[in-house]
C-alpha cells in the first residue's frame, strides 16, 4: 500500500584513521528495513522494463523509474541492489500508477516545501554544493559540521540544530518544516522509522559508492528532491568534467607509477581499504598503484605482514584526527613499529580531519581531492594539468606529513 507522509500542520574507510572522535555517524551497522529488489520478476507483470529505468552515470545507489508520465526516485543499497525507498514528489502522481503497483510497493510522498533536513553532515555538503543552503532546513550532529556557511545558518536560526547526541530532537525536526529528512540507513539512530511525526525519511547511501564521482553524483538526487534538477545536474556535470580531464591527463603519462599504501593499526591489526574501494580508485586515478588487493571492504592483516608487503612501496597515505597537529615523530610515538613502514623515500601524506573538511570536500569536490593527490603522487605532472579554474582552493585536502 502506498504511504503518504505529510506535515502535521496539514499542508500536506577509510584511508586508515587514527581517530579519537566519535564516528558513529559514518559506521555502517545493518538494520532491518522493509525493502524489495528491482528485478524482472517483480516488475514484469507491471509493464516496467529497462526502457523505463533511468540510471545514474556513475552512482550505483539510485535511479529513476518513469511510467505513465510519472517519475519516481529509487534509493538503493549499491552493494546488493536492494531498494530502500521509492519516492514521488506529489501525491497526484500516485493516481497515475497502476493499482497493482500501489498494492505491491510502498511509495514515499514528499511534504510540501523545498527544504531538506539531514542526519549526516555529508548530506549538508551535498546540499550546499548542488542547490545551495537555502534548501537546508536543519541537521543533526552539528558539532561535526565544518561548513562556515552552514554553521552561520544554525547561528542565525534559518536552519535548526536537530541534536543527535544521543538522539535526534524530533520536535525540532518538525519545527524545521522540511519536505523530507535524509538519513544514513545503516546505523540509523531512528531505528528504521519510516517517518518522524509525519515527515518522510529518505535513505541516502552515498557513502557506499565505490567511486569518487559516484559519491558526488548524489547531488543530483538532492536537486530532484527540491525541484532543482537542472541546477544540480549542471553542478555535477562541471565536477565530472574536471575530474575526468585530470584522470585522463594522468593516464596519458603513466611512465612513472609509484606504489601507494594506506591504513593504520586498530586493535593490534592493520586495517586498510581494499583494492576495490573509493580510496584505491582515488589513488589509481591520481597516477599511483594501490598496494592492496581485494574488494570494496576493508582488509585486516598482521602488522608484520604489512611491513613486509610495503617494503617496496613509495608512499604511505593516511587520514588522522589530530587537533594538536601531526608529524612523523608523533606517528612513531604512537607505535614504534610505524618506523618500519615509512617508505625509503620518506614520503607520507596525510589529511587532518580536525582542520580539513574531509568528509565534506571528498564527496562534493572529488576533482579538488584528485588534484591534491596528483600533486603528491605524480609531481612530475604539476602545472597546467592541475589547473581547475580561476578560483583555487585555499587549503589542500592532503599534504606531506612534516617531520
Amino acid at each position: 500500500m502506498a504511504r503518504r507522509y505529510e506535515m502535521m500542520c496539514g499542508q500536506t574507510y577509510l584511508w586508515g584513521m587514527s581517530l579519537t572522535m566519535n564516528f558513529k555517524i559514518f559506521l555502517p551497522i545493518l538494520i532491518v528495513i522493509s525493502t524489495c529488489f528491482l528485478s524482472g520478476c517483480e516488475y514484469s507483470d507491471l509493464q516496467v522494463d529497462e526502457h523505463h529505468i533511468i540510471k545514474a552515470e556513475y552512482a550505483e545507489g539510485f535511479r529513476w523509474v518513469k511510467l505513465n508520465n510519472v517519475s519516481w526516485l529509487e534509493c538503493l543499497n549499491p552493494e546488493s541492489n536492494e531498494v530502500l525507498s521509492r519516492v514521488v514528489r506529489d501525491s497526484s502522481d500516485l493516481s497515475l500508477l497502476p493499482e497493482e503497483m500501489l498494492t505491491k510497493f510502498d511509495f514515499i510522498v514528499l511534504c510540501k516545501g523545498e527544504r531538506l533536513a539531514t542526519l549526516s553532515t555529508t548530506h549538508v555538503a551535498l546540499i550546499e554544493k548542488s542547490v545551495g543552503l537555502e534548501h537546508w532546513a536543519g541537521g543533526a550532529f552539528i558539532s561535526y559540521l565544518q561548513s562556515e556557511s552552514a554553521l552561520e545558518k544554525i547561528k542565525n536560526g534559518t536552519a535548526l540544530d536537530l541534536g543527535g547526541n544521543p538522539e535526534i530532537n524530533r520536535e525540532m525536526c518538525v519545527l524545521s518544516k522540511p519536505s523530507a529528512l535524509l538519513i544514513y540507513p545503516f546505523g540509523d539512530p531512528l531505528n528504521g522509522d519510516g517517518e518522524v511525526f509525519g515527515i518522510p525519511v529518505i535513505p541516502i547511501t552515498e557513502y557506499l559508492e565505490p567511486s569518487p564521482l559516484g559519491r558526488a553524483e548524489w547531488m543530483r538526487v538532492i536537486g530532484w528532491l527540491v525541484g532543482e534538477e537542472e541546477k544540480s545536474d549542471l553542478a555535477f556535470k562541471e565536477i565530472a568534467e574536471k575530474y575526468n580531464r585530470l584522470r585522463k591527463e594522468v593516464h596519458r603519462n603513466n611512465s612513472n607509477v609509484p606504489i601507494v599504501f594506506t591504513g593504520s593499526v586498530k586493535e593490534g591489526k592493520w586495517n586498510a581499504p581494499g583494492g576495490g574501494s573509493l580510496v584505491a580508485r582515488f589513488i589509481e586515478d591520481a597516477g599511483g598503484k594501490y598496494l592492496f588487493n581485494g574488494g570494496r571492504e576493508n582488509i585486516s592483516m598482521e602488522l608484520e605482514s604489512v611491513i613486509s608487503a610495503a617494503s617496496d612501496a613509495d608512499i604511505w597515505g593516511m587520514v588522522v584526527y589530530a587537533p594538536e597537529g601531526y608529524s612523523k615523530s608523533k606517528l612513531v610515538m604512537e607505535d614504534p613499529r610505524h618506523s618500519y613502514l615509512i617508505p625509503k623515500s620518506g614520503k607520507v601524506f596525510y589529511c587532518n580531519t580536525a582542520t580539513t573538511d574531509y568528509f565534506g570536500s571528498m564527496i562534493v569536490q572529488p576533482e579538488v581531492v584528485l588534484a591534491d593527490l596528483i600533486s603528491l603522487i605524480r609531481p612530475d605532472l604539476a602545472g597546467d594539468t592541475l589547473f581547475l579554474g580561476p578560483k583555487t582552493h585555499e587549503e589542500k585536502t592532503f599534504k606531506w606529513l612534516p617531520e
